[in-house]
């Protein structure tokens, strides 16, 4: 909260927005006419109760984009968020009524001219997707409509002191407090060079309550990786990820294609009553035999047995999932019976099948303690628990 602190002397000399309108203006146009911005940033999420920090690495570029009306500047954004066990990269880009966005295997894409619904603003929803992917509000153009937004709302109290000096450089400083029933419930500030470039915004959210967190974003000059301005389609973005476009886009993504990454993000209920979440980064403490069974298929009873037995005949340690995508639990309680030591029983999968690909049950992934799938079977035949067996001897 240092920055507020000291934040708070520099604004204690300055007056509100509606004494200042034409400077507000004068930066406003300066952030919407950038008209090739790159940049990259560090975006930090702190927290008081959590021991780590969350930190993303971006790229930043984008154009304006006069006269289109679902977006005020076209853009392409890299990000990479930094785990223990290794980073994680995604990217979200749109121009021309064309949005993409990556992440954790899966590749979206939404089209104007297929269906213009989801670019449209919905009930609750301010925005179509294309400006609620992740990181476009830390975009100029973007960072303008914020601005411009919070300088009109009656529950924030707002200022602005365009074209100051602080320790000696000229620059911007924007701060805006929202108020909730008159509690002071997020703060933020905001700070530009004179160019009118963002240097850093922090914000602070849900003050006062358990849920309080920091969000740190510093921007520096563009690196060599950062995406270059230009004429932006689709064949750009399959040159630069061809990786996403060929294994994960929605109309090519199959659960064959899962060999070599890592499993989604996914919470699921237990027979017991329990839930089981698995985080994007987690490990497994033994490698898994992960199924996903429909448990109204005559040979589910049969799967299951088989990979018991290959459990108990393998030659390394391994545990053994089991994944309905029901959620009838007393047909899954029946086929189950009393789970074995090592076993976890999962039932209403059908969100997990989704995100892995799954067009027909069963499947059998098998996984590294990393978390990193290293096959897929197809299907059930009567020779998979031989299957199973040696193909989990190069799991590790």
């Amino acid at each position: 909260m240092k920055t507020f602190i000291r934040l708070s002397i520099i604004l204690a000399a300055l007056i509100p927005f509606s004494a200042g309108a034409k400077g507000l203006d004068d930066l406003l146009q300066g952030l919407r006419n950038i008209d090739c911005y790159r940049a990259d940033a560090r975006f930090t999420v702190m927290m008081p109760q959590q021991p780590d920090d969350v930190v993303y690495d971006l790229s930043l570029t984008s154009t304006p984009a006069a006269g289109d009306r679902y977006a005020p500047c076209d853009y392409l954004i890299d990000w990479t968020l930094n785990t223990p066990s290794g980073p994680t990269t995604g990217f979200g880009a749109y121009f021309d009524g064309h949005h993409y966005r990556y992440r954790t295997n899966r590749l979206q894409e939404y089209h104007v001219d297929w269906d213009s619904v989801p670019f449209m603003p919905r009930g609750v929803i301010a925005d179509g997707v294309q400006q609620r992917v992740q990181f476009a509000n830390l975009l100029p153009a973007f960072i303008a409509n914020e601005i411009e937004s919070l300088s009109t709302n009656p529950d924030v109290t707002f200022h602005a002191a365009v074209d100051t000096v602080v320790s000696g450089n000229r620059c911007s400083i924007v701060t805006a407090e929202r108020f909730n029933d008159g509690t002071l419930v997020q703060r933020a500030c905001y700070s530009f060079d004179a160019t009118y470039r963002p240097v850093k915004i922090e914000t602070d959210n849900n003050l006062g309550a358990l849920s309080e967190q920091t969000i740190e974003v510093k921007y520096k000059p563009a690196g060599d990786d950062t995406p270059e301005c230009g004429a932006w389609n689709e064949q750009m973005l399959i040159d630069r990820y061809p990786d996403a476009f060929a294994r994960f886009r929605e109309n090519n993504f199959r659960v064959e294609n899962l060999p070599g990454t890592r499993l989604p993000q996914f919470s699921l209920p237990g027979l017991d009553g329990s839930r089981y979440s698995h985080a994007g980064d987690d490990r497994f403490a033994s490698p898994m035999v992960i199924a996903i069974i429909n448990p109204e298929h005559g040979y589910s009873a049969d799967l299951i047995a088989a990979l018991r037995q290959a459990i108990d005949n393998m030659s390394v340690n391994a545990d053994l999932m089991l994944t309905f995508v029901s959620n009838n639990a007393d047909l899954v309680n029946d086929l189950v019976g009393t789970p074995r030591p090592g076993e976890t029983i999962l039932t209403s999968a059908r969100s997990l099948a989704r995100d892995l690909g799954v067009a027909e049950c069963p499947v059998v992934l098998l996984v590294g303690t990393d978390a990193t799938v290293s096959d897929v079977i197809l299907g059930f035949n009567n020779d998979i628990a031989n299957v199973v067996i040696q193909k989990m001897a190069l799991v590790k």
